[in-house]
């Protein structure tokens, strides 16, 4: 699966060699600041995904990515929750 940073990198290509965009425009400028900082935080996020799968307290725990659980709630509860929101 391409990362959001990939797919942001393929767009601001595609802008400038099929759209014929200057690469020197204020909004390509700033494209490029958004891709370096979402690719910034995907290598930070896979560091810390790898850090923790490498620790022995994790590993004995299983995988990282299990499913979430989402704690069952009752009927009350779920109005309660929702009191003072318009259901319109």
């Amino acid at each position: 699966m391409t990362k959001n940073s990939e797919h942001l990198q393929w767009l601001h290509n595609r802008m400038i060699h099929v759209y014929g965009e200057s690469p020197n425009v204020d909004f390509l400028n700033r494209f490029r600041t958004i891709i370096e900082d979402v690719k910034e935080k995907e290598d930070n996020f896979e560091r810390y995904l790898k850090y923790l799968e490498s620790r022995e307290d994790v590993k004995e725990k299983g995988p990282i990515q299990e499913k979430l659980v989402i704690p069952k709630t009752t009927k009350e509860q779920r109005v309660q929750l929702n009191e003072g929101y318009d259901q319109n």
